[in-house]
This record gives C-alpha cells, structure tokens and sequence, in this order.
C-alpha cells in the first residue's frame, strides 16, 4: 500500500505545486484514496467522492482528467510489479483488474524485448568471432538430417529384404506403401539439402 500511496502522491504532486499546497502540510487519508482508485472501474463515485475533498481549487479539471490519471496510477503500479516489487496489492489487483493484467502484460513484454536487444547488443559490442554463425548451425542441422535418413533408408531396404524373403507374393499395395516411403525421403532430402 505505501508504493500505491507514493505514486498517487507523485501523480497529484504537480496540481498541488501548481495551486501552492505543501504535501506534507495537506491531511489527506491517502489510503481511502487509493482504495477509491482501485475501485474506480467498479464504482467511479466512490473516487469523485473523495477527489472532491482535495484541497485544490477546481476539483473539476481533476475530475475531467480522471480517465488519465486512473490509467496512469495502474501503469505505475504495473511497471513497478514488474520490476520486482510485488505486494499483495499487486497480486490482487492481478487476479482482478483487467487493465492491471494487460499492463503487467506489457511491460514484461518490454522487458524481454529489452533483454534480448541488449543480448545482442553485448555479442556485437564484444565482436565475438568464436561464436557460431547461423549458417553453421544450418549446415550442421542438414547433416544430422541426412544421417538420420539415411538410417532410415537402411531399415526400409532390411524391410524390404525380409519381405521379399519371406513371402513369395509380394501384394501391390504393399509394395507401393514401400516406395511411398522411399518418395517421402526422397523429397524431404531434397527440400532440405
């Protein structure tokens, strides 16, 4: 609650330098006013009520700015849950505030967008040489695919053996099942190498 409470203060801060009014001078129950806040998509009243007992002077632009100032305070406090500073407040308004949800959503997004481009960046800062490239990886991936089929193929030609063996009517559509095989292989050889 007092993370919620410093970022309801910082949000007011500028309308209250603007109308000469000291923080610390104002008696304000910051807690009511944050719950107002929270519960502002349920019962917007509950909030106006109380953004009416702000010692301001024209309540009314605060009030024709609530939208904005309401988004704001969730976003605060979603960047600041994502950065690691859980509370039970988070975590409820987590399990029941759908713009918390999409903003904590967001934000976690960001930070592995960061995370990533900053990886990269540090490999290219680091220009480092002894890293292996894509292509390699590539080539390598082709020949452990063309081991395999050709694994593959020598299972189906003992198959095939074994079959001819041991039956001396070989039926049609068996052997075109087994040449299907050889066909499939074949392409897929083909489409990778």
């Amino acid at each position: 609650m007092k993370q919620a409470i410093e970022i309801l203060k910082n949000i007011f801060f500028p309308t209250f330098i603007k109308e000469n009014i000291n923080l610390k001078s104002v008696s304000l129950d910051w807690e009511k006013l944050v719950q107002a806040f929270l519960s502002y998509s349920e019962n917007p009243d509950l909030l106006t009520n109380e953004i009416s007992k702000l010692p301001v002077n024209n309540t009314q632009h605060i009030l024709s700015d609530l939208p904005d100032i309401y988004d704001s305070f969730i976003d605060e406090l979603a960047e600041d849950y994502v950065l690691g500073n859980h509370s039970n407040l988070a975590n409820d308004l987590l399990k029941t505030n759908s713009l918390f949800k999409e903003k904590v959503s967001f934000y976690n997004l960001m930070k592995g967008a960061i995370t990533k481009m900053g990886r990269e960046r540090i490999i290219e800062d680091l220009k480092a040489d002894e890293l292996i490239s894509d292509h390699d990886i590539e080539i390598a991936f082709k020949k452990k695919d063309r081991e395999e089929l050709e694994s593959k193929f020598k299972e189906w030609d003992k198959e095939l053996e074994e079959e001819k063996n041991g039956q001396e009517e070989v039926k049609v559509v068996n052997l075109w099942q087994k040449y299907a095989k050889y066909a499939v292989a074949a392409s897929i050889a083909l489409l990778v190498g």
